[in-house]
């Protein structure tokens, strides 16, 4: 291991390592900068390594916003963060953590996504776990070589379904990463205790395979048994080691994402943020929406299109709480209408996980066609959810048709990046002259007369860091639907007694801290309930405590010899 972290029996944290010098300051995981103290300066040999005065971490973050704020345009602003976290990662998470709703849309969504795209080409510095299925026999070693000895957290993806823009090969791992650091932000989770990976099992993007700078296997996808073979093996593997840790699965095609579920989900501490941590954010908004309308979820037209992963996961939660909420039917899916790549999904689809969701043909055969367009006019819901990743789906006619029929609708376009939203949230504005409500993936604002209004946001970065500081409090087995409705139930109520402007359906970035925390209590006492956690409820809840972290600097003790092994 490169570093130790011990706490003291008065409870003071100290790091010890063995680095030292220019090696100590080329460390981002340990290097303070400045702030390294003039004690550590002489045992760490950084004597006239570093200017002289010692500064606070508030004095560096003053210091690093005001650098940043310099930075013109997202692109170039997403780099510097970067390239900060490459430096010293404490000072990043300080400067994220005071800025979040200045700076999150920079690191992640939408700008991660040209970051993604461009991951080759702008390579840097390489950060997290890379596993290719041609290292199957050094998998131990691998992970002997991870930088954090202990791990409550991995967010792991293969880069194929990443929302927006598809199958991006290596590139996708800049998707754990940011993942990663909102999980340290948002909620509270130690930087010292998780870790991105990537598996890397070739790409099926005929320009990555073709671009000289492409840094991942230069060949196409493993077939799905082979597949298979080696994700089971690597999963195996990660748990005999660390039988408690949380995998946070992101970006797998919607059947590799099933499966993994089907296989792991039920009986390991997993989840899937494009399924569950999508469904919860989506169930909470609608949740806030239907309390400010004053209506029930059973009184609800509901029309969902893309039947990806992530949509898939939209439908099964929602179905799970229309089942508690609307006990007096025995036909839940009745209002639920599903719309495919070829218009409303019908029972004669060869696919097993639509099937709960497909309509009757005789329901639609004596239409016209069964297209989204026509679909909208005989339906005439009440809420609609986009997750498709094409601009303008939801078109003026669309919005003109719902609007027409329905009494302040709930419109959901969830698509990103911001490009590629079903619906620009301005255009639906200056379009209708009624209230609505609306709720985007990507962050848009309305400008009216001369305010502009911030648009909620319904963003999974809202649901996955309660769902996985939650998870590793209460010691979770696995993840339920009644989880993730917790979850959901949680972000509503807080978003109603926070926000006084009425058509506010899910929370603002300066309060996703608090959010986090309020919605992993919710899900810790679920977890309690139903026997899915292997703690109970007040220990579970010390240890969220204990187990939250704030950006800080700790003490360093040089110890000779700590680094005794690659871990």
């Amino acid at each position: 291991m490169i570093y130790k972290i011990d706490i003291e029996a008065n409870g003071k944290t100290t790091l010890k390592t063995s680095i030292k010098g220019k090696p100590l300051l080329f460390h981002p995981r340990l290097n303070k900068g400045n702030a390294f103290s003039y004690k550590e300066r002489k045992d760490f040999a950084l004597m006239g390594k570093l200017p002289p005065v010692v500064e606070s971490l508030d004095t560096q973050v003053n210091r690093v916003y005001h650098q940043y704020s310099r930075v013109k345009g997202n692109h170039a602003k997403s780099i510097f963060l970067h390239a900060l976290f490459n430096i010293n990662e404490i000072l990043f998470y300080a400067l994220v953590t005071r800025y979040i709703s200045e700076i999150t849309d920079k690191l992640y969504t939408p700008t991660v996504s040209e970051s993604v795209k461009d991951y080759s080409v702008e390579y840097r510095q390489p950060r997290g776990i890379f596993i290719s299925y041609k290292d199957e026999e050094f998998i131990e070693d691998i992970l002997a070589n991870r930088t954090n000895s202990e791990l409550d957290i991995i967010v792991i993806s293969d880069g194929e379904a990443i929302l927006g823009i598809g199958d991006q090969g290596v590139g996708g791992m800049g998707i754990p990463v940011a993942k990663a650091a909102m999980h340290v932000v948002a909620g509270g989770v130690s930087p010292y205790r998780i870790a991105p990976l990537f598996v890397d099992v070739g790409t099926n993007n005929a320009a990555l395979l073709k671009d000289p700078y492409y840094l991942g296997l230069k060949e196409t996808r493993l077939g799905p048994d082979a597949y298979r073979k080696f994700l089971t093996l690597l999963l195996n593997k990660i748990y005999a080691l660390f039988p408690d840790v949380v995998i946070h699965f992101e970006d797998f095609s919607k059947n590799n994402a099933r499966w993994l579920l089907d296989t792991f989900g039920k009986s390991h501490p997993c989840f899937n943020d494009d399924i569950q941590g999508t469904a919860a954010i989506v169930l909470s908004a609608i949740m806030t929406a239907l309390h400010r309308k004053n209506e029930s979820i059973a009184d609800q037209r509901i029309m969902l299109v893309g039947p990806g992963a992530a949509g898939l996961g939209i439908l099964e939660t929602l179905l799970a709480y229309l089942k508690i909420n609307a006990p007096a039917t025995d036909d839940f899916c009745s209002n639920i209408w599903l719309i495919g790549r070829n218009g409303v999904v019908t029972d004669d689809i060869d696919d097993d996980y639509l099937k709960p969701f497909a309509k009757d043909r005789s329901l639609v055969e004596h239409w016209t066609d069964t297209s989204f367009e026509t679909a909208v006019k005989k339906v005439k819901p009440t809420i609609l959810i986009g997750v498709t990743g094409k601009a303008d789906l939801f078109h003026a006619d669309i919005i003109k048709e719902i609007f027409d029929h329905v009494e302040k609708p709930i419109i959901l376009p969830l698509s990103n990046p911001s490009l590629q939203s079903e619906c620009v949230p301005q255009a639906v504005y200056d379009q209708v002259d009624q209230p609505f409500f609306i709720a985007t993936g990507s962050p848009f604002a309305i400008q009216k007369d001369s305010e502009v209004m911030p648009v909620s946001q319904c963003n999974n970065l809202y649901a996955f860091p309660a769902i996985a500081s939650g998870m590793v409090a209460c010691k979770a087995n696995r993840l339920s639907q009644e989880m993730i409705i917790a979850v959901a139930e949680h972000i509503s109520r807080f978003t109603l007694s926070r926000y006084d402007n009425h058509m506010t359906i899910t929370p603002m970035l300066d309060d996703l801290s608090d959010v986090a925390d309020e919605a992993a209590v919710g899900l810790i006492n679920s977890a309690c309930k139903s026997g899915s956690a292997q703690v109970d409820y007040d220990t579970a809840l010390q240890r969220f405590n204990q187990l939250k972290w704030t950006p800080h600097y700790i003490d360093y003790v040089y110890t000779s010899g700590i680094i005794e092994e690659s871990a």
